[in-house]
């Protein structure tokens, strides 16, 4: 089984965000959470079961116990810690201060102070169809590279033949990324562009070659700073370290986090681009199986620039008809147009302001959605590339009206189904003002209903 560490300089770059994501790739059976002072993984990691608790004991503290104590004040006098303090006529001991030296042992003249295990922290085992392990060090406990060491263990002894694990490692370089690092084949390292995110992978990376393991180079938020990019992309070139990828800046991530998801769980750019990460981490792994499985699941595509204009499609075409105060009528094709509601049944159209039913609907508050067939085309083609500010264009086609039977605006007879709405809302989001229309009544020809009244939209040839 080869294992995977995935390590950041500090805090806050990504990493678990990466690592959560990695786990649901690989589909990955044997996980560990090693950030034991504030273990988070377990937050973002769907269908947990009850995991298995054992208390983990690390350095023995001193106990004094008073009904023996004679009040002689050596154990205090002794103590380099100032972990032994006289309060209320009786000797006490901070177990937060307390090194476990055994010295107040030492010179107890009765024995009334004494070492006794103390426990510092949790450990967890998650287990069903995967394992996961991590674990909850106690505050004020000094034990963290002990407790790592044994989450890792733990993770091992419970594999299930496993081709991979994943290690989601603690931040910085201290004792419990060196209990993380040993053993392990590869590390990859969460850099943010910054000065002190530059600063942080330089010391990641000479802790971590202490250990002789191969190192790959993540950069998160790659285009809050480009210069700083390039320098650590230059970073990695002379140092000869695989930069396996960028992740974008994605304001979708902390939205995802906030849901308790993954990335990969919406379609957003983040996670498309560590999933292209993922590959190539795989590749240098030398584990071909599971980025071919990951292609085969068609989670990696190759990917090219599209324009993002009316990137949605299709989208129905319909003709939304409207009526001002002064009785002026007029229709237009609306490109943008969906459901948005069901309860209420609510739909939603697109306008842009300069069009010239845009004032006659924002006045009336009211507009009729009409969906076209294809019997409708050369009236539908007309309407949408004339405009009334230049001619009646309803009279000029014989568009066929009959009046609302809830709101003050024209339906289109000809058409097989027409949706009156009344405006509810809106919202201006760019080139378009979105009207938030609820549904007050929907004509059908006949031909469409069943016994219940639903519509039978199979039935329609759509334009």
């Amino acid at each position: 089984m080869k294992q995977l560490l995935i390590l950041s300089g500090k805090g806050g770059t990504g990493k678990t965000t990466i690592a959560s994501a990695f786990i649901q790739l690989a589909q990955a059976k044997t996980y560990a959470d090693c950030d034991v002072d504030a273990p988070n993984l377990a937050l973002i990691t769907k269908d947990l079961p009850v995991p298995i608790r054992t208390d983990f004991f690390g350095m023995d503290n001193a106990e004094i116990d008073t009904n023996i104590c004679i009040k002689c004040g050596l154990c205090q006098k002794n103590c380099r810690f100032d972990a032994i303090s006289f309060k209320n006529d009786l000797y006490q001991v901070d177990p937060f201060a307390c090194e476990g030296c055994g010295v107040c042992e030492e010179f107890c003249p009765v024995g009334a102070a004494t070492l006794k295990p103390s426990k510092a922290g949790d450990l967890l085992l998650y287990k069903n169809d995967a394992v996961f392990s991590t674990a909850q060090l106690k505050m004020g406990s000094g034990n963290s590279g002990l407790l790592v060491s044994e989450v890792k263990k733990r993770m091992v002894l419970e594999s299930k033949d496993s081709e991979l694990s994943i290690i989601d490692g603690s931040p910085g370089i201290g004792c419990p990324v060196i209990a993380s690092l040993s053993g392990v084949d590869m590390v990859l390292i969460v850099v943010e562009p910054s000065i002190s995110g530059i600063s942080d992978m330089e010391r990641i990376i000479k802790t971590a070659e202490k250990f002789q393991t191969e190192i790959v180079i993540c950069i998160n938020k790659f285009d809050t700073n480009l210069k700083n990019t390039n320098i650590i992309e230059e970073y990695c070139r002379i140092n000869k370290l695989a930069c396996v990828g960028k992740v974008p800046y994605d304001t979708q991530v902390i939205k995802a986090i906030n849901k308790g998801r993954t990335v990969l769980d919406g379609v957003c750019k983040a996670g498309l681009a560590i999933t292209a990460v993922f590959n190539e981490t795989m590749k240098v792994l030398k584990i071909e199986k599971i980025s071919n499985q990951i292609k085969n699941r068609g989670i990696i595509m190759e990917k090219g620039s599209a324009k993002m204009k009316s990137a949605l499609q299709p989208v129905p075409k319909v003709l939304v008809s409207c009526r001002g105060l002064n009785g002026e009528e007029n229709a237009l094709v609306v490109g943008y147009c969906g459901n948005c509601s069901y309860n209420p049944p609510m739909v939603m159209i697109g306008i842009v302001p300069s069009r010239y039913s845009y004032k006659l609907i924002k006045e009336s508050g009211c507009f009729v959605v009409n969906l076209v067939d294809k019997n409708y085309q050369e009236t539908y083609n007309y309407l949408g590339s004339h405009s009334k500010r230049n001619e009646d264009k309803l009279k000029k086609m014989n568009v066929a009206l009959n009046d609302g039977k809830i709101v003050n605006a024209p339906i289109l007879s000809d058409c097989p189904v027409n949706i009156e709405c009344t405006i509810v809302d809106s919202i201006v989001t760019g080139s378009h003002e979105m009207f938030i229309g609820k549904i007050e009544y929907v004509h059908a020809d006949q031909k469409l209903l069943d016994k219940d009244g639903n519509v039978d939209y199979s039935q329609i040839d759509f334009v």
